[in-house]
């Protein structure tokens, strides 16, 4: 069984653990990045960068926002051992919308990083 907690502040997620983990890993772990935050660096007037605002938020349901498009995240368990995410990209500007390389994506932060071994064995993903 998994067990998710929420990040408020971004509409990701701060922890996925498995509820039965003696040691309590958390998949997503991260310093720089909240699982399941899109990013979209548009360039808008003045060749300024607008990023993507979280505008409303609810434990399953987060949407983003920022002058061209908006990301709605829905979340669900379809059953406790089955979590899945849904993401829909909507166009709001006036115009088309072209989207290059790296500027689009969701952030996925699996707990990966090495620390000392022993550690590693217990408490990150990649073991």
């Amino acid at each position: 069984m998994l067990d998710v907690e929420y990040d408020r502040e971004t509409g990701g997620i701060k922890a996925i653990t498995i509820r039965d983990d003696e040691y309590k890993m958390n998949w997503c772990e991260s310093d720089s990045a909240v699982w399941g935050v899109p990013y979209f660096n548009a360039r808008v007037a003045f060749n300024r960068i607008d990023p993507l605002h979280l505008v409303s938020f609810s434990e399953g349901s987060s949407v983003y926002e920022n002058a061209l498009v908006r990301v709605t995240v829905n979340r669900r368990f379809k059953n406790r051992e089955t979590f899945q995410e849904e993401y829909i990209f909507e166009n709001i500007a006036d115009s088309h919308l072209f989207v290059g390389k790296g500027q689009f994506g969701i952030f996925t932060p699996f707990n990966d990083n090495y620390d000392a071994a022993e550690y590693c064995l217990t408490n990150k993903c990649h073991t």
